[in-house]
């Protein structure tokens, strides 16, 4: 059984990315760790009456964690659902639980579009990023549906294919989706050539096509591309620069628009 780990701040988004995951996983039942992160600076906790607001903060969060499990429990009766609350840092506290469960994913709602949610500093965006497993971003407007359609974009040359390879074959094992694997730049040199040929021979058997999108404009592209194909899911390994800055950075807002209404997954090893 995996172990999923949905981070919630209380919010609607946090709670409808709790219910996309139980949605997602209803048929093949996981283990859904509902966590609760709380980041308390190191003065705040420096005297009598900060401690105990602190305590006050944590039997209220107690008790809406339990709220929420009811919630969900009142839906999907079966669910293997806990719920965990630690104090930390956000990004430390998270990787600790991620490697003390045996997590093999980690699921987070967004409030507004991605260009909001990426040009922050902040630990969405860290966690997305620097987590040791693949990170799922779930629209707040976003309502789970079959996942019929996945893209993947990324660039032929990558020296590591095993960690996104195992994902990926998971995921359309299990949702029986079709993959769009999206290379940016239509002309390949013969490395590309070369790599392209790995990654179709490690996807050999799955319902895979091959797609390469002019780099001239990669957002408006991708976007397009998505819109037409009608992508359930994008796929992408995240990094603090390239294709991922070039598609969410702020200043190409105004070429978003389907990517805005569909879910997010980065990937690395581990696997769903």
């Amino acid at each position: 059984m995996s172990t999923i780990i949905v981070v919630t701040n209380f919010s609607a988004s946090s709670q409808n990315a709790l219910d996309y995951v139980c949605a997602y996983k209803h048929k093949q039942p996981a283990r859904i760790i509902l966590l609760r992160v709380l980041s308390f600076s190191a003065g705040f906790a420096g005297d009598g009456v900060s401690m105990a607001a602190i305590s006050d903060v944590t039997v209220m969060d107690e008790g809406l964690l339990e709220a929420e499990k009811q919630r969900i429990l009142s839906i999907y009766p079966d669910a293997h659902l806990e719920t965990r609350l630690v104090t930390g840092q956000f990004i430390e506290a998270l990787q600790d639980e991620v490697d003390e469960e045996g997590a093999n994913l980690v699921a987070m709602g967004t409030e507004g579009d991605y260009n909001d949610v990426m040009s922050w500093d902040n630990h969405i965006l860290d966690a997305f990023i620097d987590l040791s497993v693949p990170v799922l971003m779930v629209p707040a407007t976003l309502r789970f549906s079959a996942i019929k359609q996945i893209a993947f974009a990324c660039n032929y040359k990558r020296e590591d294919l095993y960690g996104p390879v195992q994902t990926l074959r998971r995921l359309l094992t299990y949702t029986q989706a079709r993959l769009h694997f999206v290379h940016v730049g239509a002309t390949l040199t013969e490395e590309e050539l070369m790599w392209k040929g790995k990654w179709q021979k490690e996807l050999a058997g799955m319902n895979v096509v091959f797609e390469e999108l002019e780099a001239k404009h990669v957002v408006a592209e991708l976007d397009s591309f998505s819109n037409n194909n009608a992508i359930d899911l994008l796929a992408i390994r995240p990094h603090r620069a390239g294709i991922w800055d070039s598609i969410f950075s702020k200043s190409n807002t105004r070429d978003i628009s389907h990517l805005n209404s569909i879910a997010v997954l980065a990937l690395r090893g581990g696997g769903i």
